[in-house]
């Protein structure tokens, strides 16, 4: 096991040593360190064993008993390590050859009983809100990225993520299995030259969605995080250091130039070109055909390329969660930005959508008293308002029904599957239905998530109705409890005699769980507000 202490292990007032774990593809590794209350971080010590569960995963579709075994035993040590430090706080996350196992279950109990530790499985938005977070702090406000149209790449062992970014706002965001050494393990072929010649082809083709989906967006500049080119970039004449080290800037003639070389040489010479070991000189020639052929979907002349590891960025997430409350209001405005250009993929009616938003949100946030919900949950009701109708992209017939097909098989960076399953959900019953124990999907859920999915889809369903017309007929729109019933108070200069017959319509799920009918009043003049 290679390990490396940075510091001396020290006690102060100012700070508490945590500990972040990564079971990844290749290794597993874990940092530990010091997280002081101004929000810095102090590396006490990094822990690395080579172990390449995604060999089996990837392969074979499970994680063999030999890994099995060898991740336990790596795991026990880290525990042990942990131990000697005094650290209670920990986070343990599992990526790719983990989360696409079949046995992956298996595999976590047996982790927690050999080593006590509890491995969360990531997926790949996470991966990718986590990488894009550290590389935006690296970078800070170089290199125009809050100014430009921009691709971000990750390309990992098991997966590669890519975002496109217009002007700061994530536009996209998709995480794909088609990591380095899954490509290499995919591949069934006699010679090396044939399997050279089908990685090009297959990742070019895979990069061509991205054109497919934004034809028209001009992409100016190219951000690559990627620990496989580290010694690609090195050997790069032009790569250009920048004050930090873990930052470069390469062009792209001397990028294609030692691409091309490195795709006429055999594994061997490739390792005694770059001056790696065979295994680290495998997955480098599928990052690099991967980085090109994504790279001539932009206008960029140079890329940026970073080099950090998923400790880097889990360390840089349990700061900013605890220091930088002003990154959630950050995160929120990203997945939103996202959200909003999922919904143009599917020609949403926005004017629509985004009433509907609001209207929601108002009766959320005044009527808390009686939901109970916090930030989080709101945030899920926000974007199930945004999506509620992409379904009529499919077929206005059960439109509800193919709003939540589609929004499941979507993602949204910084959300999870179970985050989007709510969506889908609440979104699903915007329209008629209320749920139901004999819906398959809804019935799935945990009775505390079935609830959570009533509560959000109650003040869906109300503020649907109250733009039942799409003609954004409420302004101001004001909710409270009197007496025994809950009153909306609705500012408007129209009719809204469709939206009071849809609310009547609407309104029983919101009865059924809070116990008050709704009322509507309408103000051509709603006091206290604008």
């Amino acid at each position: 096991m290679e390990r490396t202490q940075a510091v001396p292990p020290v006690t102060r007032n100012d700070s508490s040593p945590v500990a972040v774990i990564d079971v990844g593809s290749m290794s597993i590794r874990m940092s530990i360190a010091e997280l002081g209350t101004n929000g810095s971080v102090r590396k006490l010590e990094s822990l690395m064993q080579p172990l390449r569960l995604g060999i089996d995963s990837f392969r074979t579709g499970r994680i063999g008993a030999q890994a099995m075994r060898a991740a336990c035993e790596v795991l026990s040590d880290f525990a042990r390590v942990l131990e000697t430090y005094g650290i209670q706080q920990y986070r343990a996350i599992a990526t790719t050859a983990v989360r696409e196992a079949d046995n992956a279950s298996a595999f976590l109990d047996r982790v927690r009983l050999d080593s006590g530790l509890s491995v969360q499985i990531v997926d790949g938005l996470e991966e990718s809100r986590l990488n894009y977070q550290m590389m935006r702090h690296l970078i800070g406000k170089r290199f125009g990225l809050d100014e430009t149209n921009s691709l971000v790449l990750s390309i990992g062992s098991g997966s590669v993520e890519i975002l496109v970014i217009e002007t700061g706002r994530v536009l996209f965001a998709e995480s794909r299995p088609v990591g380095t050494l899954r490509l290499i393990e995919g591949l069934d072929v006699r010679s090396e030259r044939q399997a050279r010649r089908l990685l090009v082809a297959f990742i070019e083709d895979m990069t061509q969605s991205i054109a497919r989906l934004y034809p028209s967006l001009p992409l100016e500049r190219l951000f690559v995080i990627s620990t496989d080119l580290r010694a690609l970039v090195a050997q790069l004449a032009g790569a250009t250091p920048t004050e930090d080290p873990r930052v470069r800037v390469i062009e792209r003639a001397a990028f294609d130039g030692l691409r091309t070389e490195l795709q006429e040489l055999d594994l061997a010479s490739r390792a005694d070109r770059l001056g790696l070991p065979l295994e680290e000189a495998e997955t480098v020639l599928p990052a690099a055909i991967m980085f090109g052929s994504y790279w001539n979907l932009t206008r960029a002349t140079e890329a940026v390329v970073v080099d950090f590891s998923m400790l880097d960025s889990l360390l840089l997430d349990w700061v900013r969660r605890r220091t930088s409350p002003r990154d959630e209001i950050d995160f929120d405005r990203q997945v939103l930005s996202a959200a909003l250009a999922l919904g143009g993929r599917y020609d949403f009616d926005e004017t629509h959508a985004l009433q509907v938003r609001r209207l929601a949100l108002a009766m959320f946030d005044d009527l808390v008293q009686l939901h109970g919900l916090g930030a989080r949950p709101r945030l899920l009701l926000e974007i199930a308002a945004i999506l509620h109708d992409v379904g009529l992209y499919v077929n206005p017939s059960s439109h509800h029904k193919h709003s939540m097909y589609l929004i499941e098989s979507s993602g949204l960076m910084g959300l999870s599957v179970d985050d989007m399953q709510i969506i889908a959900l609440v979104a699903r019953y915007h329209r008629k239905a209320v749920p139901h124990k004999t819906h398959e999907e809804f019935r799935s859920l945990a009775p505390d998530r079935q609830l959570l999915v009533r509560k959000l889809a109650s003040f869906l369903r109300l503020a649907e109705a109250l733009d039942r017309s799409h003609q954004q007929r409420v302004g101001a729109l004001r909710a409270t409890i009197e007496g025994e019933e809950v009153l909306l108070l609705a500012e408007t200069d129209f009719d809204l005699s469709l939206e009071e017959w849809s609310l009547q319509l609407k309104s029983n799920l919101f009865e059924s769980l809070y116990g008050y009918p709704i009322r509507l009043r309408i103000h051509r003049d709603l006091p206290g507000l604008a």
